[in-house]
């Protein structure tokens, strides 16, 4: 089954003007089959269900992104969901619902400094971060013993020590 991929906001959205074109903040990427009503509808008339075009269609979901990847597009609407948030909205006497993540608080990031400087009070960590230490030291040396890098260190260090005074 192919499928393509289209730009869609709600019918009567503004889209500014042919020069000067905006897509809607409340956009969302469409995937639909070729053979579907939405598919041809949007090719034809531009509008489905209450949703209309705004750009598109596209082969796949990455080239509908990057012809257009404000935030809003974060939602992806299947086919089923398209007709689904149609028929909700009808239900209760709205517009389409958009699915998709709520605006949250935009300081929320903050909170991740503080938890990375709580766990650094965790003894997990340094426990772990001791058997890495540990680890390490024990491949080195199991490599300068291969390599026989140890002879040659022992070599020099004691032809230096026989050259200092009072050795």
């Amino acid at each position: 089954m192919a499928v393509a991929w289209f730009v869609v906001a709600p019918v009567g959205e503004s889209q500014g003007s042919f020069l000067n074109p905006k897509v809607p903040d409340n956009s969302r990427l469409a995937e639909v089959a070729t053979t579907s009503a939405a598919y041809k509808a949007w090719l034809g008339n531009g509008s489905y269900n209450g949703w209309q075009v705004v750009m598109g269609p596209f082969a796949t979901e990455a080239a509908a992104k990057a012809a257009h990847p404000p935030a809003g597009l974060s939602a992806v609407l299947t086919a089923a969901q398209l007709g689904a948030t149609v028929a909700a909205g009808a239900a209760i006497g709205s517009g389409p619902t958009l699915p998709g993540p709520t605006v949250t608080n935009p300081l929320d990031w903050l909170s991740n400094i503080g938890q990375f400087f709580s766990a650094l009070t965790q003894p997990n960590l340094w426990l772990r971060v001791a058997k890495v230490v540990l680890g390490g030291v024990l491949v080195v040396a199991g490599l300068i013993k291969l390599t026989g890098t140890d002879k040659k260190v022992y070599g020099i260090a004691g032809m230096a020590a026989s050259r200092l005074p009072g050795v």
